[in-house]
Formats: C-alpha cells, structure tokens, sequence
C-alpha cells in the first residue's frame, strides 16, 4: 500500500511542478508553430479477408473529391491503375491518394458490376467542416 502511495505522490508532484529552465533550454521554433492542416481526398477504406486485399469504401466525405469522383459507400476497390487489388496494400492506397494533383483510374465494384472512376486527387481540410 504504502508504494501505491509513493507513486501516486509522485505523480501528481511531476504533474503540477512548474517547467524547468532545463526543459525550456530544449524548446525549439517549431514547437512554437501550430501543427499544419490536416488533409484528405474524403474516403474511408476497411482492408479485409485473410490476406487484407479486399477494400471496401466505408465511408465518402460530402464536399471531397471522393465524392466528386463518384466513390460511394460499399464499393469494392478492384484496381488502382490497372494493378488487381492482390497486387497493393492499403498503405500503397492511401499513399497514392495523398498525393494531390495526381490522376488515377481505380475500378471499383459496386452491386456486381464493374465501374472505372478517373479520378484527380484533390484534398479537402480535416479541419473544418
């Protein structure tokens, strides 16, 4: 009990105890800058099955390019630029989907048919609504 005690003292004392010259020796420019705008093309893509090849749009946000470009809850992304879905991961997705000002054509399928969606990266504010 008494070392549960300790801990809990010395806790809350490392939360309340003022900044110390030493900590304000290290402070940098850019910890003084706000953080920078966090954008997005406006999809949402669960990766799923065994091998993580599968990927759903779960989510298109009103007023994004996603949206713009046709992505609609529910699509099966097939291909990005001709490459079946087997031959890329999730990563290599969102990657190219960062990259604004590039084109792409990703296939999706939507109520088993297939549909190509030219799409123009195009990124829109986390940030606000």
């Amino acid at each position: 009990m008494r070392t549960k005690f300790s801990v809990s003292l010395l806790f809350a004392a490392l939360l309340f105890c003022a900044p110390t010259a030493a900590a304000q020796q290290y402070t940098t420019a850019e910890a003084t800058t706000p953080f920078p705008e966090r954008q997005t093309y406006g999809l949402s893509v669960l990766a799923s099955e065994p091998d993580l090849h599968t990927f759903t749009v779960v989510g298109v946000r009103t007023g994004s390019g996603a949206e713009r470009d046709g992505f609609k809850k529910g699509d099966k992304i097939v291909a990005l630029d001709s490459k079946p879905s087997s031959g890329f991961l999730l990563s290599e997705l969102r990657d190219t989907l960062t990259r604004a000002g590039e084109r792409h054509q990703i296939d999706v399928q939507r109520h088993k048919e297939t549909i190509h969606l030219p799409v123009e990266v195009t990124l829109v504010s986390l940030d606000s609504r």
